[in-house]
C-alpha cells in the first residue's frame, strides 16, 4: 500500500513571533483500503503545537484510484524560542501535525519534499525565513488515552510530520542600534556619577 501523503507548503505568512499566526496549505492523497476506507483526513488531522483557527478553500476528489484532500489552513503556532542572544540569534521552529484518528499502525505520513517549500509572500519585520524542510517521524506517547482498542502497555504510537524553517534576523542593523543604545547609555551613565 502506497503511504498516506501529506504536505503542508507553500506556507503564505507568519506573522508574530513566538506565537505564529500561519497560512498554508495541505493536502492527502491516499488509497481507500483497510483502516483508510472511510478516512476523512480534513476532518482528523491537528496540529500538535497549535490550534486550526479556519479552514477553506476544501477540495475533494478521487484521481483514478487515490482519494485527494486539500484545503487552506489558518492556524496559531505556540512555539518557545531561546532569547538568551538576543539579538544576534536565529530560531528553527516546527509546525507539528498528526492524525487524532489514527495510529501509526493504520496510517504512516509520508512528505511530499517535491511540492513543498516556503511561500514568497512570507514577510516578517526584521526576520527571514528560509532552510525549509518537511519530515516524518513516529512519535510515541506513553498512554494509550485510555482507548482499549489500543495496545495496553500504556503507550501509543503515531505518524508526526514536521514542517521546519529558520528565522533568521533579517540584518544586523537592529542589533547594532541596540548594542550601541546599551554602550551609549553605560557610558552617559558612568560619566554623569563620576
Amino acid at each position: 500500500m502506497e503511504p498516506h501523503r501529506l504536505t503542508g507548503l507553500p506556507m503564505q505568512t507568519l506573522k508574530k513571533v513566538l506565537v505564529g499566526a500561519l497560512d498554508f496549505y495541505i493536502w492527502f492523497r491516499w488509497k481507500a483500503q483497510g483502516a483508510l476506507t472511510d478516512y476523512k483526513p480534513l476532518d482528523s488531522f491537528e496540529i500538535i503545537n497549535g490550534r486550526i483557527d479556519n479552514k477553506t478553500s476544501v477540495v475533494e476528489k478521487k484521481i483514478g484510484d487515490v482519494n485527494y484532500a486539500t484545503a487552506r489552513i489558518t492556524a496559531t503556532i505556540a512555539e518557545t524560542w531561546g532569547l538568551t542572544e538576543f539579538s544576534f540569534d536565529w530560531h528553527r521552529t516546527q509546525v507539528r501535525i498528526e492524525d487524532s484518528a489514527l495510529t501509526a499502525r493504520d496510517l504512516t505520513f509520508a512528505a511530499d519534499k517535491a511540492n513543498s517549500r516556503l511561500g514568497d509572500e512570507i514577510d516578517m519585520a526584521g526576520w527571514k525565513a528560509g532552510n525549509f524542510d518537511s519530515a516524518v517521524q513516529r512519535w510515541l506517547y506513553h498512554t494509550n488515552h485510555g482507548d482499549t482498542s489500543l495496545p495496553t502497555d500504556a503507550q501509543s504510537e503515531y505518524s508526526r510530520y514536521l514542517i521546519s524553517r529558520n528565522l533568521d534576523p533579517a540584518d544586523w542593523g537592529a542589533a547594532i542600534k541596540l548594542l550601541s543604545t546599551v554602550l551609549l547609555a553605560t557610558g552617559v551613565a558612568f560619566v554623569s556619577f563620576r
